[in-house]
């Protein structure tokens, strides 16, 4: 597990929160925390925000054992130049027609679970709201996701989706302690920015497919399973 891998998880993570800060914050600041002791507040918050990355990490569970199977296939390469094609693509369309997409039964499914604990709280309840929460649609993830499927292990997706969690958690941690919002004007301006880091992240995904053996930038793939001649 490179030191490299762990920074670009936490770092994504970091700047995604700027993101989830405007896109999550509702939902973080209508916990139904009222009906608790102090020390019961903080256990609350703590497990909403515990499953929160609990369902990152599944995520780069499922999409890890993907990326594994094209890297044992000796596809990476080219599996990291399509992913950054693909996510460029996305980018540019959703920037053209800037359409909300369908809801799906899952979504549905979820929110209604989340609607059902934010009524009637518990602390089982926080923690399953945390756990839908990181399944809810967000663009945010998806960029994450994508990027943890490229690593090419379960182990490395698992661990960078950990870190993109890890990374989110100082905003949004003081988010859910504070109460502190942000107002409509300011969160949007702060989604500004969340093009660029798409842009970016897809950008380096296809450098990095390049093989131009740049160190952390390109890495150069290297060939297994080679004949090896007989003498």
């Amino acid at each position: 597990m490179t030191t490299a891998l762990l920074v670009t998880g936490l770092s994504l993570g970091l700047l995604s929160s700027l993101h989830c800060v405007g896109m999550c914050g509702p939902l973080a600041l209508s916990l139904p925390l009222q009906g608790f002791s102090r020390n019961g507040r903080l256990l609350g918050i703590l497990l909403y925000h515990s499953g929160r990355i609990s369902s990152y990490v599944m995520l780069g569970l499922v999409t890890g054992m993907i990326g594994e199977q094209i890297t044992i296939a000796g596809y990476q390469q080219w599996f990291s130049m399509a992913a950054g094609v693909l996510l460029m693509a996305y980018l540019l369309l959703s920037l053209r027609y800037r359409q909300r997409p369908g809801r799906s039964w899952l979504y549905r499914k979820v929110q209604a679970m989340i609607i059902h604990y934010l009524q009637h709280p518990t602390f089982r309840g926080m923690l399953l709201t945390g756990i839908g929460n990181g399944l809810l649609p967000c663009g945010m993830v998806y960029l994450a996701i994508i990027s943890a499927a490229v690593t090419g292990t379960v182990a490395s997706a698992s661990v960078f989706m950990l870190c993109f969690g890890l990374g989110t958690l100082p905003l949004m941690g003081m988010l859910s302690f504070t109460g502190m919002y942000m107002k409509p004007a300011l969160r949007r301006s702060l989604q500004k920015f969340s093009p660029y880091i798409t842009a970016c992240i897809a950008v380096m995904l296809i450098l990095r497919g390049m093989n131009l053996d740049i160190p952390y930038v390109s890495p150069a793939f290297r060939v297994t399973g080679e004949a090896v001649p007989c003498h």
